[in-house]
């Protein structure tokens, strides 16, 4: 389940479901999909998505920091890459 929270001074309110981060997804354009219904929730739901998000966030046994393992699969991709670079005169091309 994806969802967002949107808090500003005057209320806080959650979206449902979200598949993604286009206009298309979020709701605001009509896409080539047959329907996709997003729900906005008052404040009342909106703070049981946040409670929510706190509790997963905050359990360990569940929940692991992959941010090194992220930057090392980026940088072995970007070497793979950068080291298949063939120049030629006025060319830069990516094999």
């Amino acid at each position: 389940m994806v969802f967002i929270t949107v808090e500003n001074e005057q209320n806080l309110v959650a979206y449902n479901p979200i598949k993604g981060f286009t206009t298309v997804d979020i709701g605001c354009e009509r896409g080539n999909n047959y329907s996709n219904f997003v729900n906005r929730l008052d404040v009342t739901n909106s703070m049981r998505y946040l409670q929510l998000f706190d509790r997963m966030w905050s359990d360990t046994d569940k929940l692991q920091d992959v941010t090194d393992t992220v930057i090392e699969n980026i940088t072995t991709a970007y070497t793979e890459k950068f080291t298949r670079i063939n120049l030629f005169p006025n060319t830069l091309s990516c094999v």
